[in-house]
């Protein structure tokens, strides 16, 4: 059975990737941007929800994240 996407559905995973990469680049561009920062600026209220969904989306935790970024520099 093939399973097409919606734009109802499509829409929050697009906005969902569009907020992870955003939180990609100021990680890579703020080296010491906290976590709140980051919540914030990619739209979201709860740190913890922002985290859950970075964790799940990356598969790291943004932490970890950022010393990959540090250790490849």
């Amino acid at each position: 059975e093939i399973y097409t996407l919606s734009l109802h559905d499509a829409l929050p995973i697009f906005l969902t990737e569009f907020r992870m990469n955003h939180a990609k680049e100021l990680i890579a561009k703020e080296h010491d941007i906290t976590i709140s920062e980051l919540t914030e600026k990619c739209g979201y209220t709860s740190k913890t929800y922002f985290c859950a969904l970075f964790r799940k989306t990356m598969g790291l935790t943004v932490n970890e994240y950022r010393r990959r970024l540090e250790n490849e520099r």
